[in-house]
């Protein structure tokens, strides 16, 4: 149980509990078992933002809500099953923001003061749910691991003082109001397979594994109309704010493998590879709105193969202490920019995927029997 205080704001709270439940045997040491645990959590953050036009106080005051189940079963000494499932709400009533004149950054009103019409909200649901197989055959250790994620959020702003206050200008019209709302879905499936063994005498360790995920997401901005920043009544200009939907179906496989060989005792190499290849739908929908004025529907598909890789060596000069070089590579796929056609001069739908490379020189060393310990590095990444 906890408790705090924001400077110039609210108060919070968080609660957390925890239950294990052992049954069914010990499982310790490989033998029959299984556990269960759970837990939960229910927290407050204290808010800090006012709005002098409501007379509201510390309107971003958020809370969390979550639990976790897990379920652990050792079947016997060769197998065991692990799974678990998440559940998180996030919920808001406004946004940490200020509203302040530029290009000073004064205050408009006061410190942390924002002035809207439109209630400001957030809404975030996260779920998870995992099995992992672990096993022990024909000298391999085996992993499965399958993942199912869901987000879904919704968060809601008010734009008067910003593209409001450019419409009224642009338009002759006082106190138009604008508000956006944007909507996120997003599914996601992943599994991984890792084998694992060693040979020559344990010097050479090895591992192999393919992993694939699938999702599907949605970010969607539904029409809104405008409204009267005096009295909050709808003031419709005939088109919302906005209207539009991006849509992303995205599908990669891997496979990887790395091996570590000891030379000597005290020296060893490790070396990794990993080929990866994506395919990715993107749908852009954007209809005709105040932001759009032609409205656009596109459908484009990409596809990306990359090979990244790992090569690291350890030397070893005693027992408690180790000097490392390591070189990595790195990659993430490209996307949808979320940019309608028009908007920026030569701006582009998509952006392409980036990579990079990391360099590191390192040592690692335990002493005074192992009750102190020192790390130090030096490293460079290079896109």
């Amino acid at each position: 149980i906890g408790g705090n205080r924001v400077a110039h704001g609210g108060n919070g709270s968080e609660v957390r509990a925890s239950l294990n439940i052992p049954f069914g045997g010990s499982g310790s040491s490989g033998s029959p078992g299984t556990g269960l645990r759970v837990s939960v959590l229910d927290r407050t953050d204290a808010g800090y933002i006012d709005n002098p036009k409501t007379g509201q106080s510390d309107v971003n005051k958020a809370t969390t809500r979550g639990g976790r189940v897990a379920l652990n079963a050792q079947i016997n000494a060769d197998w065991s099953v692990q799974a678990w499932a998440l559940t998180q709400k996030f919920k808001a009533g406004g946004i940490g923001s200020q509203d302040v004149n530029g290009p000073s950054l004064t205050p408009v009103t006061k410190e942390l003061e924002r002035s809207v019409t439109i209630p400001e909200t957030q809404d975030i649901g996260l779920d998870v749910v995992n099995l992992t197989i672990k096993g022990q055959a024909a000298g391999f250790s085996l992993v499965s691991s399958t993942t199912y994620q869901t987000v879904k959020a919704e968060t809601n702003v008010d734009v008067s003082s910003s593209l409001g206050a450019l419409f009224s200008a642009v338009l002759s019209i006082p106190n138009i109001g604008m508000q956006t709302k944007q909507l996120i879905d997003t599914k996601r499936w992943s599994q991984e397979l890792r084998a694992r063994s060693s040979a020559m005498g344990d010097r050479l360790d090895y591992e192999a594994g393919l992993f694939w995920t699938k999702e599907d997401s949605s970010n969607s901005l539904p029409p809104l109309d405008t409204f009267n920043t005096a009295t909050g009544a709808a003031m419709p200009l005939g088109l919302p704010i906005a209207n539009a939907m991006l849509g992303t179906r995205y599908q990669e496989y891997s496979l990887f493998g790395n091996a570590t060989y000891a030379v000597t005792p005290q020296f060893d190499l490790l070396g990794g590879l990993r080929v990866s290849h994506d395919n990715q739908h993107y749908t852009q929908d954007y209809k005709l709105a105040l932001l759009t004025n032609v409205p656009v529907a596109l459908q484009q598909d990409a596809s990306n193969q990359k090979t990244t890789y790992l090569l690291s060596a350890r030397w070893k000069p005693a027992a408690d202490t180790a000097i490392y070089g390591r070189i990595a590579t790195g990659y993430r796929p490209g996307g949808p920019s979320a940019l309608a056609p028009d908007v920026v001069p030569g701006g582009k739908q998509t952006f392409e995927p980036d990579t990079l490379t990391s360099y590191e020189l390192g040592f690692k060393s335990a002493f005074m029997g192992g009750k102190a310990s020192v790390e130090a590095a030096v490293f460079t990444t290079e896109d």
